[in-house]
């Protein structure tokens, strides 16, 4: 072979081999298809040149015969005669056997040129050829002719138990408005809206976000449903609405599932019969997906390799068409519409083995990710130190669903440079502001139920792959042991922790035990599984190894192009224990699987729950809290009740229509509070009466001049604003003139910003952040839910209290509620609870009336509530006609939307109950509090919609207005007999209308029998508070009844508690189980009721 020949063999031998790696195996770095070029270009020239020099003919055999003859010659002499002469005689033959060269097979295969095949030649050359336009397409071909500009699609991105969110494109202007729509799959009557609604829509898009846009998307249903959408540019899905946190799934088998991989490159393995934007692995996802019913994928970053196989630019558009390829994927619309997906950034998102934080070319790449995965993603993590103030701006993410609080870290955006040594004091992964959310979402308890905290890393934890140790968390020694430590501490306390993470092509599972000796027992161990990649190359050699027992290698799998794992939570021995499945899949099959059991709490009762506690500290740091918190009690307090120094009550005027009010619904009418006198004292003995005795105050007055320093009484009076209220079109015809009347303002609302009263001071809260903490973990599991039995979107611990914690006033009225709550369960005689109430008030008086935003209606509702639990009806009420008042000049009315309308049916409940004490009308008439005062329109609106709080509201408002009716017998002079017969008949057909339409929940509440029964047989504290005016109204039915029979019907008191079980007295068994609930709800939720009994033993004739 000559060296044309030569050279040609080898360079395309070289070029096949590459070629197929780089299509196959390997699809990077931007050297290899370099080399691939290179190499054809030698390999062209030589293969000509030597296809021309090389002989077509192979010598086979070369004979030589060479033979002697002699023979005589007549030869002439020198005379000239003749001679006779022996001549010899010399042949020689030469015999070459030659046969035409033909390598067929070396041709084919390496390449070579062959003069002898033309055919073979022209055909291994074409393979060489083929493999350049191969590497071509595979470089270029997608982005030159697959733009796709044009793109339009939707999908799912994090699904809350309240709402959905969705990445939507749409390009093409035309087709706007788009909206989406969505009503549940197999609706559940009576309750369950079969019908489409529209949750939102976009007018346009523009190029500023690359046409895309993310809509949140409420989900009005309470319970766990199937749900399915579609917009009005034809796409559409389904996806299952995600259980609360610390639920079960109640559409997976009573198993909570979810899925974690990372690493999407389109189009790999190469196959250039399959469409250029082909995810052969989201193929196999999809496969499986129905079996596995999870609620969501966990993606670890690499959605996108900008640098792989080539960087073909940076700029924010080049960035841009990545993520358009992936979402143009005839894959991806059957995982993606149907399955929720989150995010998490990683390097080839912006560049490989990004460390520069966010220089370069960081900001052309975040920003698509910003709009086509971070908007969709949860909320930004909590703050550290405070309960639901979001870190603002952040790139990394927590949220809680079902049994497992998630954390999704981002190790891209605030690393230090990879190149420090590993064990440098000062190299961090995370930043100190990431790394210090991070921590103290690790030591935050969780809600009960919820076992198990689960890391999302886009790198791995283990520090066991050799390969590359300083991009991943092996190369941050030192926070990676702060990191460790913390999560030993978290299953020291009885929580598992996992870490999910990816990015190296290959899956390991590792645990992460705690030192021997140490002060964590072996059960706080924390896991790894790193699982990847759903679509991209796959290590053909095993990287991972154990180096020590600091990471202890479980299991490790280097092959197959596609691999994803499902994680699965499920409740052993009914709750009492959690397991966590771990199940890899490979290339579409499923390989291993694993089960780890939540870790028991260290020192305490595995059986009981930390929710039940104040906090998750060991028992330890509780008992020393608690010793510390007695000491502080005994202390002398430094705060100053500088309450009665300030001035507590405004009037203003309230002009009511020309036209005359009915008694019945008139808001004003004998509303004078009575004196009443507790006849048992409080749990806690010192006063918490919280404003100054007003009964001496007359219209227009104030109680001393020296209360507003520097101006008297008469100026005051004239600095001071008119809060008035518009009732207008929802006034009842009135049987009076015109009324002027007079309303206390809420709390002090707004006093100082009228008078001299220096600026308010920037005070701490009057308590520790440890107990900050604690009670307001209390507030959102137990005292917050006061206010939301008629609010199933939980405006007040839910939806609306992260913007509501913005507000210092809302806080300390929270804190102050949840307090006071704690120190009666607890027997403690502290005044936290008072000075909390009081910092409240200080900060009401600097708030301006006509300025009150909903957060300070919130707090006024919070502290109506507090007042309603210290105090008497007479110093409570005083407080509920500001707030009827602050309701009123805002207009604000029960058929409003989300805070506002919670707040206003909390306030309408305790309305009622004093009203129905103290036998007057509510303070807030109640032909406002629904739309145009129709009772039977709301009634068929709220069968329509199947909205449960719309039917509970309805019934407060017919139980108010029979309040009303009550509250005016014997009839006033201005109101006929025969009037009120009507009015009575219309109430009869409100309540009937009202039973037509009523849904099957709220049936039970005509049977006082029955009422008694569900208040025993629910054990939440929330309920039960809410149980104590229809427990009482219940015991008031029961004693109507009693006197039907025997010897109490004419009313004759029974001589002794045994004597109730005689023939004269019905439902005598009811009656005790009365009795006993309610001395059980004083007991446990700290809320007076000894005196409703005593009333009801009275009613009864016990003696």
């Amino acid at each position: 072979m000559g060296t044309q020949a030569q050279i040609a063999f080898y360079s395309s031998v070289a070029l096949r081999a590459v070629s197929y790696v780089f299509l196959r195996w390997f699809p990077g770095p931007a050297a290899v298809p370099l080399s691939i070029y290179t190499l054809f270009v030698v390999y062209v020239p030589s293969f000509i040149s030597g296809y021309f020099s090389e002989p077509k003919y192979d010598v086979v055999e070369d004979d030589v015969d060479v033979s002697v003859k002699e023979a005589l010659v007549q030869d002439e002499n020198g005379d000239g005669q003749d001679e006779q002469v022996v001549a010899e005689e010399i042949r020689i033959e030469e015999t070459i056997v030659v046969k035409e060269r033909s390598r067929p097979w070396v041709t084919l295969l390496a390449g070579s040129p062959s003069p002898s095949s033309p055919i073979l030649s022209i055909l291994t050359f074409l393979i060489n050829a083929a493999l350049i336009a191969m590497t071509t397409d595979f470089l270029f071909r997608v982005r030159q002719y697959h733009p796709v500009e044009d793109l339009s699609f939707v999908r799912l991105g994090y699904v809350s138990p309240s709402e959905a969110k969705f990445v939507l494109r749409e390009p093409d202007q035309a087709k706007m408005p788009v909206t989406i729509e969505i009503h549940i799959k197999d609706p559940q009557p009576p309750f369950d809206n079969p019908l489409w609604q529209i949750g939102g829509g976009l007018r346009y898009t523009d190029n500023t976000t690359d046409f895309t846009a993310t809509l949140t998307v409420p989900l009005k249903h309470s319970q766990q449903r199937i749900y399915e959408w579609k917009t009005s540019n034809n796409h559409s899905g389904e996806f299952v609405a995600p259980p609360k946190p610390g639920q079960m799934s109640a559409f997976a088998d009573n198993k909570f599932t979810f899925l974690s991989t990372s690493c999407i490159l389109p189009r790999f393995p190469y196959n250039p019969l399959e469409h250029p934007l082909a995810i052969p692995g989201m193929r196999h996802l999809a496969n499986i997906l129905p079996k596995l019913q999870a609620q969501f994928m966990l993606f670890l970053g690499d959605f996108i390799y900008i640098d792989v196989p080539k960087r073909q630019g940076k700029h924010e558009e080049d960035y841009r068409q990545k993520y358009r390829h992936v979402y143009a994927s005839p894959d991806w619309a059957p995982v993606g519409q149907n399955l929720s997906w989150i995010h998490v950034l990683d390097d080839h998102e912006i560049g490989n083995d990004w460390d520069l934080n966010t220089t370069g070319v960081y900001r052309a790449a975040i920003e698509p990710w910003h709009h086509y995965q971070e908007l969709a993603n949860p909320p930004p993590a909590r703050v550290a130190g405070t309960t639901n103030l979001r870190r603002e701006g952040a790139t990394y993410f927590d949220f809680v669903q079902g049994p497992a609080s998630f954390f999704l870290l981002d190790t891209r955006s605030y690393r230090s440079t990879n190149s420090l040594p590993f064990d440098h004091p000062e190299k961090t992964m995370l930043g100190a502001q990431q790394l210090e959310d991070f921590i103290d979402w690790l030591n935050r308890p969780e809600p009960k139920g919820v076992k198990w905290k689960i890391v999302a890393s886009s790198i791995p934890l283990t520090k066991n792959w050799p390969v590359n140790t300083r991009d991943t968390w092996g190369g941050f020694l030192v926070e990676r042991r702060k990191v460790l430590e913390a999560m030993w501490d978290a299953g020291a306390r009885g929580v598992g922790v996992v870490v999910v993470s990816g990015d190296r092509h290959e899956f390991a599972a590792t645990k992460f035990p705690p030192p021997a000796g140490g002060r964590w027992p072996e059960t706080a161990a924390a896991y790894e599984f790193s699982c990847s990649p759903l679509n991209q190359f796959a290590s053909p050699l095993p990287t991972y190894r154990q180096y020590d027992d600091e990471d202890v290698a479980l299991k490790y799998v280097h092959s197959g192009n596609s691999k994803f794992g499902s994680l699965t939570i499920e409740n052993l021995a009914e709750g009492a224990q959690s397991s966590l499945k771990y199940s890899l899949f490979v290339d579409g099959e499923e390989t291993w699987n694993t089960m780890i059991l939540a870790p028991p709490v260290v020192g305490g009762d595995t059986s009981s729950s930390f929710w039940n506690e104040a906090s998750l500290l060991d028992v330890e740091q509780q008992r020393r809290a608690d010793t510390t918190e007695q000491a502080d009690a005994d202390k002398p307090h430094q705060f100053v009740d500088d309450t009665n120094d300030i001035v507590e009550f405004f009037e203003g005027d309230y002009v009511t229509p020309s036209s005359p009010i009915s008694d019945v619904d008139d808001p004003i009418a004998n509303h004078e509070p009575e004196s009443q006198s507790d006849t048992e004292s409080h749990t806690v003995p010192f006063v918490e009466s919280t404003t100054p005795d007003d009964q001496n105050l007359v219209q227009g007055s104030w109680k001393a001049a020296e209360e507003a320093p520097g101006l008297n009484a008469d100026t005051q009076q004239q600095i001071l604003p008119l809060i008035t209220a518009d009732t207008g079109a929802h006034q009842a015809p009135a049987l009076h003139p015109e009324t002027v009347v007079s309303y206390t303002a809420p709390f002090s609302l707004g006093q100082a910003i009228f008078s001299d009263a220096a600026p308010l001071p920037d005070l701490d809260l009057p308590v520790s952040k440890t107990e900050q903490a604690h009670l307001m973990m209390a507030y959102l599991r137990e005292t917050g839910t006061w206010c939301e039995t008629t609010d199933s979107e939980k405006h007040f611990t839910v939806k609306s209290i992260h913007s509501m914690m913005d507000s210092r006033a809302f806080v300390a009225a929270a804190l102050a509620l949840s307090s006071r709550q704690v120190d009666t369960l607890r027997g403690r005689q502290r005044q936290t609870a008072l000075e909390l109430y009081q910092y409240t008030i200080r900060l009401l008086i600097y708030q301006d009336p006509s300025e009150a935003d909903t957060s300070i209606l919130a707090t006024c509702t919070l502290l109506c509530v507090y007042e309603m639990m210290a105090s008497s009806v007479s110093e409570w009420r005083r407080h509920l006609n500001g707030c009827a008042g602050l309701l009123k000049s805002r207009n604000w009315k029960g058929c409003s939307k989300g805070i506002i309308k919670s707040c206003f049916w909390a306030f309408a409940r305790i309305d009622i109950w004093a009203a129905f004490i103290i036998g007057q009308t509510t303070l807030l008439s109640t032909t406002c509090w629904v739309e145009n005062d129709s009772i039977p329109a709301v009634s068929a609106a709220a069968a329509a919609s199947g909205d449960i709080d719309d039917y509970c509201n309805l019934a407060i408002l017919i139980f108010a207005k029979i309040i009303n009716l009550i509250a005016h017998n014997p009839p006033s002079p201005r109101i006929s007999a025969a009037h009120r017969v009507t009015m009575t008949e219309d109430l009869w057909k409100d309540l009937s209308i009202w039973w037509k339409f009523r849904p099957r929940d709220s049936d039970p509440i005509w049977h006082a029998r029955e009422l008694g029964g569900l208040s025993i047989s629910n054990d939440s504290h929330a309920n039960w508070v809410n149980h104590l005016q229809p427990l009482f109204i219940a015991g008031r039915a029961l004693a109507n009844t009693s006197r039907w029979g025997g010897r109490l019907l004419e009313a004759q008191p029974a001589d002794t508690y045994d004597d109730c079980f005689g023939n004269g007295e019905e439902y005598a068994l009811e009656k005790l189980a009365l009795l006993k609930q309610l001395a059980r709800i004083e007991k446990e939720t700290g809320w007076k009721t000894s005196d409703r009994s005593a009333e009801l033993r009275r009613l009864w004739g016990f003696a």
